[in-house]
């Protein structure tokens, strides 16, 4: 159990809706006394306040009771608009519900690329900043990402792993053709438009590299 003035009580009682352990009106009761009244919106990120303001415009009109929808239509939201507001908020806040081990496990993926291994890393709101070292000197870079919450993360895993296990690189260079590459993951299952928006996610990578807290340049993968 957490704490109203606590973020990751919004996260829970979000949950707890979702699973049927809470009912509605339960749910928009705790969101309004945590969203509205308790909780710092500066321990929020920007991303995490923009998506609470929009369920909170839902749930500051919810309304379990007929009469109030029978009455006024278009101005009160029922269970069931109330449920699909809440999973689309719980859609848009991917890294919270587990999606955030994935944007590491991403990561390391993506410097195998590189011949190289994360030695450090932390993560702080949607930014994970770390250290690899490179496997054939043993030399280091810092880096930098501003995280995008996107789910094509987990695809963007199985695109670098597969490029990885076929030899389809040398360091940051993409051997075979864009077409190429489509085609061979169509071979292991992949539908033509996955494979385009997964490769499209890598190659628009913004990865920085950071030198005596400056950026100097970033990390890439391109035909």
């Amino acid at each position: 159990m957490f704490n109203k003035t606590d973020k990751k009580y919004l996260y829970w009682i979000i949950e707890s809706y979702l699973s049927d352990k809470i009912t509605g009106e339960s749910f928009c009761n705790a969101f309004y006394e945590s969203y509205d009244l308790e909780i710092n919106l500066c321990c929020l990120s920007e991303a995490e306040q923009r998506i609470f303001d929009e369920l909170n415009a839902v749930v500051g009109r919810y309304s379990r009771f007929k009469e109030d929808l029978h009455l006024h239509p278009g101005v009160y939201f029922n269970d069931e608009q109330l449920r699909t507001a809440v999973q689309k908020a719980k859609d848009k806040l991917p890294f919270e519900f587990g999606l955030e081990k994935y944007a590491i496990r991403f990561l390391c993926s993506f410097f195998n690329l590189y011949s190289a291994y994360i030695s450090k890393v932390e993560i702080n709101n949607e930014k994970i900043k770390g250290v690899i070292c490179y496997e054939y000197d043993e030399q280091t870079q810092e880096f930098l990402w501003d995280y995008p919450m996107d789910k094509r993360i987990k695809n963007a895993i199985g695109f670098l792993d597969f490029v990885n296990k076929h030899q389809l690189n040398q360091g940051e260079v993409l051997k075979t053709s864009k077409e190429g590459l489509i085609g061979l993951l169509q071979n292991e299952g992949w539908t033509g438009d996955n494979s385009i928006e997964t490769m499209d996610f890598v190659l628009n990578l913004n990865i920085q590299m950071i030198d005596e807290g400056f950026v100097t340049d970033r990390f890439t993968i391109h035909f």
